[in-house]
């Protein structure tokens, strides 16, 4: 049962693509840039933009499982996290997949203060709409070494970044 996993030029989806293929299972990935180290892996791969909704419902057909990991606390461009979960769940309902796994925020909510959350509970709600079974994981801080380096950028003070905060660690989070 073919899984495809979206964006996967990020670092967290490219990681979630090699753990699937390690397990030996059947994985596509949709990619912008950096795809010779997936299909030397063993993945097959579409090349494009993650809000190219054609090639990427062109990728699904067949498969069994979409996973969405929707942009984070680095996530630049909160209108283009909206537009490529929102392209995501159509392609995934176009191609008539089984099952579709989105990764959010904890605390998305469309009354949230910051327009992050409120970004990835637009999309949230959206894939619960869709005619066909969907899980959402919400994750409050996945610990990686962009994570911390993004906590440094952002000024938080030293004592605050050493206080354990029991965060996702990526294994856990892929096991899911």
């Amino acid at each position: 049962m073919p899984v495809l996993v979206h964006a996967a030029h990020r670092p967290l989806a490219r990681r979630l693509v090699h753990r699937l293929l390690a397990q030996g299972g059947q994985v596509r990935a949709l990619a912008a840039r950096d795809v010779a180290s997936l299909r030397a892996a063993g993945a097959f791969v579409a090349t494009a933009d993650p809000d190219d909704e054609g090639t990427l419902e062109a990728a699904l057909t067949g498969a069994h499982t979409l996973v969405v990991l929707l942009g984070g606390l680095g996530a630049s461009d909160v209108a283009r996290v909206v537009e490529e979960g929102l392209v995501a769940a159509r392609a995934a309902q176009g191609a008539q997949i089984e099952r579709l796994i989105l990764v959010t925020m904890a605390g998305a909510d469309g009354a949230a203060q910051d327009e992050l959350r409120r970004a990835h509970a637009t999309v949230a709600a959206a894939v619960a709409e869709l005619p066909l079974p969907s899980v959402e994981l919400r994750v409050g801080l996945v610990d990686t070494s962009a994570t911390r380096d993004l906590l440094v950028a952002a000024g938080l003070p030293s004592e605050l970044r050493s206080t354990m905060i029991a965060p996702v660690r990526i294994d856990d989070l892929l096991e899911l």
